[in-house]
Formats: C-alpha cells, structure tokens, sequence
C-alpha cells in the first residue's frame, strides 16, 4: 500500500467508502426483509393453522352433537334399558335408522359399536349380537370403566374384529358412555373414523401437507405420513417439544439434525388438542431470493456508478498532485531518482519540501551568521573610524540600528583587570567573554543599546538614550556602570574596569566618544583596577581631541605592495597622505604619523629580506632626510621614491614567480580534495598564507575566484561520471559536497544550460 501512487489510493479508499457502507446497507436490508418476509410467512401459516383448527373442531364437533342429540333421544333412552327381544327389534332398528342418517351427514362415519352391557347385547352395522361372545368385549369394557366422553386415537391393532372397513392402522373414535350423567354407566356408543380416510380428506389442501396434530398426551392423532401418527411427538424428532407454550396460537423456532424449523401452532379449546405445522426456514428463504436479487442487481448499478464516479474524481483531484510530482520529477534532473519504490506521491513531495525547508533553515542559519558577522564589521569599523558619513547612514538603516527619538549616545568599554580570584583560567577565554556579554545583555535590557563587539580585548557597547539632558544620562550610564561590575564580580569574581566616553549626539562621532572611553581605561594605572572611569572626570568635562591614525589605511598599502598592486598602492598611500594632512592636526601629529609609516615601511624590508638602498643603511637618515621636507607634494614623492617603488618592484619579481607557485599548489589542492569539503581558509591554512591573499593571488593567475574554479572542476567531473557511469544524481551531488541535490541541478544548469538527467540522456545513458 505504501508504495502505491496518491492516485491508486484515492480509487481505493473512494471504493471502500463507497461500497462498503453500500454492501452492509444492503445486508442489512436484505436480513431485515428475509426476517420480515419469514414472520409474515409464520403468522400467515398461524392464520392457517387456526383455520384448520376451527375446521376441524367444527367438524367434530358435529359430530359430537349429531351423536349427543341421538342418545339422549327417548328411542336411545328406551334401548339402552332393554334387552334384546323380538319386540326390541323396532327399537333396534330405529336406532340404526337414526346412525344412518348421522352417517349420511358425516361420510367419514364406516361404522359405529353400541354395547349395553347390563342386558348384553351389542349392535353395529353389521347387525346385532351378544355382547360376551365378541372378542373384543374386554377392550370396551376398559372404554367403559375410563368414563371417556370425547374422541380417542384408538389403535386397530388392540382389536380384534376391526372397528372399521378398511386396515388403517388407527381410529379417532368419539367414545360415549351411557347414560352420560350416570355415576354406573351400562352402556357405551363408539363412532370411529378411519385415521387414513382423514388424511386422504385433507390431502387435497395443499395448506394441510405439514399439518401435524397432537393430543393432550403428546401423541400424534394426524399427519400425512401415516408412519408417525400414534407416536409420541418428541420421540418422532418433528418438535422436540411443546410444553413451554402458553399462549393459544403463534409460531417458534427450533432445531432438528442442524437444520432449523419454525413451528405455526395452534391450541384447541374443545379438546386439548395442538394443531402444528412445521416448515423449513431455508425454505422460507427460497421466498427470499427474489429480493437478495433485486438487491445485488441494484448493488451492483450503484457500484458500477459509484467506481466511475471515484474514478473521474480520483482523476480530477491528483491532477494538481500530479502536476507538483512531474515538476520534481523534471526539476531532479534525474528520472531514476524516484523509482518505483518511490510511487508514494505524498512521501515524495514531502521528502522534497523537507529538503527545501532544511535548505531555507541553512541558508538563513548563514545568512543570520554573515549578518552578525557584518554587523560586527560595521561596528568595528564605526568604532575606529572606517565609515564615512553616506556608509555609516546606509549601515544604520540596513541593520535596523536607527531610531528617529535618540538624542544622545555614550560609550561603554570594559576590559578585564584580573581573573585570579575566579574559577577560570586563561584557555577559559572564550567562555569568560561569552558570560560577560550575557550579564551586560541582561543589565542593558531595558535600556537601548547597540549589540556588545569586542575588539581585541576590549568589550565595546555604544548606549542610546532620547533624554535632552546629557549630564542625566552620564548619570544613568555611570549607575549602570557600577551595577555591571558588581554583577560580574558577584557572579564570575573576575575583577573588571569600565570606561564611559562622554555624551555626544552625533553619531558621526561615534569613533571619538570610542577613544574617549579607551582613554579613559588607561588611567588605571593611577587609579587601580575594578574601577569605573568617566571620560568627563579626568578631561574637565570636555571632549578629546584625538588624533586618530590611519591604521586601516596603512594597513591596505602595505597589503597592496606586498600583493604587488600598484593601482592600489597609490590610492592606498593618496588616502593615507589625506587622512594625515587634514588642517586641524598639530605638527607633532604629522611628525608621528610619517615616522610610523616610516618604521612600519623599514619592518616590510626587515622581515622579508630585502635589501635597502646601500646610501641609507642607517634609519636615522631617513628621520633627517623626512624631517627636512617641508612641503605635502615633497613628502608624497620621497615616500614613494625612496620606499614604495623599490619595495613594491621587489614584491612584482617575486610575486611572478610566487603567485604560480602558489596558485599551482591551490589548483592541485582542488583536484585532488574536491569530494571533500574545500574552502579558500583550508588552503590558506595548508599553505600557510592569508586567505584574501591568496584570493586575489588565486584570480589574478586565472581570472577565476577560488569558489568558481572548484565549482567548474566539479562540474567537470559531474559530466564525467553522468557520461561514464550511472550513479544516481543524488549520489554525485552529495560527492561533490552539495547540501542537496536540487542545489546541485541548479549548479549543473546554470554551466550547461539543461539538468544532469537531460544531459546523461544526450550524452548516450
């Protein structure tokens, strides 16, 4: 089931859920109508069986009367107390006329016995006789002694002389004894009917071909087959029993050899008889095929709709899947990439959107790691003043650092006195730096700040407040100060000392207000450590004015000669010669600052063995011959003669042969290393360069950065192996170290125009 597609899935949980409702709806009909269907037969059959019943008992009931209305007549009266005498004869014959007449009426009448016992004679149709030379005269004297005054089944078998024409096993015989209210009868009158005559007269109704009748004993008086009538009910195995019945008529079950029966009865009021029909339940269910199929027909019409329907639908709602799955299929580059094991359309594009989610989580992770980075660059260049004004404005604005309110700003900065008295050491560095950003974090949090910098070993935070009153905020800034150092004492005891610039409301002015506040620190050599300095306290309340070198300056000329970048170099120097010459500098600064670029020009020759001009081996030479020049153009020129041309065309020669060298050893780094994870700072660490240097080394030998040169090798070798060997696309990304394989299609697209699958299947695989 999982590996079958959304579509296979949506027809067949839409069939289930069609059609199962549909077929249990349907049994469910089909049970409660067979159900219905058999209780209507069952009380049909109730219906018919009473009917019988009262046929029956009618029937017998006539016969009953006829006889009654004959014994009690004063012919019978007469008979019954005479003895069998010539003139008796025309009582006798009386008698018979009035049996004959009964007999007419009731067909079923063969004969009838009449034996008067007190006077012994005996008559039936036959004629008369005496009674104690029948042979059956016992048998009748039993009748006479039970006092029996309803019908009986009589069994053929205990006479002798047959009680009618024909052999039938069995009678039912209305047994009187005379006369009927006597205590002492001496007459008895015995009307029998052929048990086989009565059921040939009901065979011809269909309604009577179960009927089964038993008396109060149990004992079967009726049933189409003549074999069961005398036996016992429960014993011929038709009904285990009917005892349990209370009521006059209805219907039950029962079980008979495993197949199962329902039982219509009826109870006779006159003589305790039970009038049953028995009738199969399969049967009965016979009835109900016609329903079941009816049933199944319109089942199977619905379904037949039900599965076009899911069908058209199914078809109609994955086609926007469908679509979304093709585009993946398309945008992997690769058509082996989902096989068959992958038909789960769900799991696909969930797969997909996980690894597009995971690679949104890692590019904002960096992106959020090379913000924090560039807003701590900016800090830093703010702080000792790199920006220009239209940078520091464009700076603020991206990194959300400026609010219209602020007013006015100051400086913290905190360097560590000592940590002999914590449980840290000095390996413990970065932890120690880290807890005390956390502590200033938590000290500032209501107070609005820019994010805390080191530089160096200086904890920088510049603090911003809308307050007009600047002496008020120096206030705050110095409570704040104290409840800082306490606060690291307190939790860390490493000993710290904080130094706070003046307020100012220009934040253009952000570099002055940072030397303030390191100026500020130096004073701890008067004042001790674990102390807080306020740059107002020790400068009556003024502001510096610091000159601030040019080190960033002087740093990108000296870079620029050593890279052999004489275009840089002379904007490099220009810019230095600007920056050190502006008007409102004092002598000595100017005098310091040449005499720094001086040194700093000299160590460049020391330190990689270059020889100076042979004229000028002394340094104190160069101070007379700098210090003699009195003129800014002058002191451009000397610089670059006597120092920058020679050392940047030493730098040029080797370069040429350095930066083949180099950049040789970085290309054989990228062939061999690039299935593994390759960066311009693994280079630089191998080969034990600056990484910007080796950058612009890398471009300037072949044309290419070091990140597009890898990339075009990889992307060599994704085509050698799309073309050679049929390693999945997925497979080749992650051994050209790409975080996923659709970063690797759009690589792969962007150098050739179409994506790895549609290149293997131009190129032969």
């Amino acid at each position: 089931m999982k590996n079958l597609s959304f579509f296979n899935k949506l027809v067949i949980f839409g069939t289930i859920f069609a059609l199962f409702p549909m077929i249990i709806m349907g049994s469910f009909s089909y049970i409660q109508s067979t159900n219905l269907v058999q209780e209507r037969v069952s009380e049909e059959r109730v219906e018919t069986v009473r009917q019988i019943r009262t046929n029956i008992e009618q029937n017998l009931s006539m016969v009953d009367q006829s006889i009654n209305v004959m014994v009690d007549s004063a012919t019978m009266g007469q008979v019954i107390y005479s003895s069998m005498n010539a003139e008796d004869f025309i009582l006798h014959r009386e008698v018979r006329q009035e049996l004959a007449n009964v007999q007419t009426i009731h067909p079923l009448i063969e004969d009838y016995v009449i034996i008067n016992f007190q006077y012994n004679w005996m008559m039936n149709e036959r004629g008369s006789r005496i009674a104690d030379q029948h042979p059956d005269i016992e048998t009748y004297r039993e009748l006479l002694s039970q006092g029996v005054q309803s019908w009986q089944l009589l069994n053929s078998t205990n006479f002798e002389e047959p009680l009618t024409k024909g052999s039938c096993p069995y009678t039912l015989s209305l047994v009187k004894s005379l006369p009927r209210m006597a205590s002492e009868p001496r007459a008895l009158v015995l009307i029998p009917m052929s048990v086989c005559e009565l059921v040939k007269s009901l065979q011809g109704d269909i309604s009577h071909q179960d009927l089964v009748i038993v008396n109060n004993d149990s004992q079967i008086i009726y049933h189409p087959d003549l074999a069961l009538i005398g036996q016992d009910l429960e014993e011929s195995g038709l009904v285990h029993s009917i005892e349990g019945i209370t009521e006059t008529s209805g219907f039950f079950e029962t079980t008979n050899n495993g197949e199962v029966f329902t039982v219509s009865y009826a109870q006779a009021n006159m003589n305790q008889w039970s009038y049953l029909m028995v009738h199969s339940v399969d049967e009965l269910r016979e009835e109900s095929k016609s329903i079941a199929l009816v049933m199944i027909s319109l089942i199977i019409i619905v379904s037949v709709g039900s599965l076009l329907f899911i069908l058209i639908a199914s078809r109609y709602l994955y086609r926007p899947l469908k679509n979304v799955r093709s585009l993946i299929d398309e945008g992997s580059g690769d058509p082996n990439e989902y096989s068959n094991a992958d038909r789960d359309d769900i799991k696909v594009i969930e797969n997909r959107f996980k690894s597009l989610f995971s690679s949104k989580f890692i590019m904002e992770s960096e992106l959020d790691k090379h913000n924090k980075q560039a807003k701590t660059m900016f800090l830093t260049r703010m702080f000792i003043g790199d920006v220009d004004q239209q940078q520091l404005e464009e700076n603020l604005t991206f990194f959300k650092m400026k609010k219209e309110h602020w007013r006015n700003h100051i400086v913290m900065t905190l360097e560590i006195d000592s940590i002999s008295s914590s449980r840290f050491e000095f390996k413990d560095w970065d932890l120690i730096t880290f807890s005390i950003v956390n502590i200033l974090e938590e000290i500032l949090a209501e107070t609005e700040h820019f994010e805390p910098i080191w530089i160096q070993n200086t904890l920088v935070c510049l603090v911003s407040d809308d307050r007009a009153d600047q002496e008020e905020l120096e206030i705050t800034l110095n409570q704040i100060a104290e409840r800082l150092k306490d606060t690291i004492e307190k939790l860390t005891n490493i000993i710290v000392s904080i130094g706070l610039s003046m307020s100012y409301s220009d934040m253009r002015k952000s570099d002055r207000a940072y030397q303030e506040a390191i100026e500020a620190l130096k004073h701890r050599i008067r004042l001790g450590k674990g102390v807080i300095i306020p740059y107002g306290h020790i400068n009556e309340g003024k502001h510096s004015i610091m000159y601030s070198y040019p080190v960033k300056l002087e740093e990108d000329l000296l870079l620029s000669i050593k890279t052999a970048d004489w275009e840089k170099t002379v904007t490099s120097f220009e810019g230095w010669m600007g920056k050190v010459f502006k008007q409102d500098h004092s002598l000595q600064d100017y005098q310091i600052s040449m005499m720094r670029l001086l040194n700093n020009l000299i160590l460049v020759y020391h330190e990689n063995l270059i020889q100076i001009d042979q004229e000028h081996q002394q340094k104190e030479y160069y101070y007379e011959e700098l210090f003699q020049l009195s003129d800014k153009k002058m002191i451009y020129e000397w610089f670059t003669e006597k120092l920058i041309t020679p050392l940047y065309n030493e730098f040029l020669r080797k370069r040429d042969s350095q930066f083949k060298n180099l950049s040789e050893k970085m290309i054989d780094m990228i062939h061999e290393q690039y299935d593994h994870e390759l960066t311009l700072e693994q280079c630089a660490n191998q080969l034990h360069y600056n990484a910007n240097y080796l950058s612009s080394v890398f471009k300037q030998e072949t044309k290419h950065t070091f990140s597009e040169y890898l990339a075009m090798h990889r992307f060599k070798k994704a085509k050698e192996w799309l073309i050679k060997t049929d390693m999945p696309v997925k497979e080749i990304a992650e051994r050209l170290q790409y975080n996923n394989s659709q970063n690797f299609i759009r690589s792969f697209k962007k150098y050739a125009d179409m994506t790895p699958g549609q290149y293997r299947k131009e190129n032969g695989i």
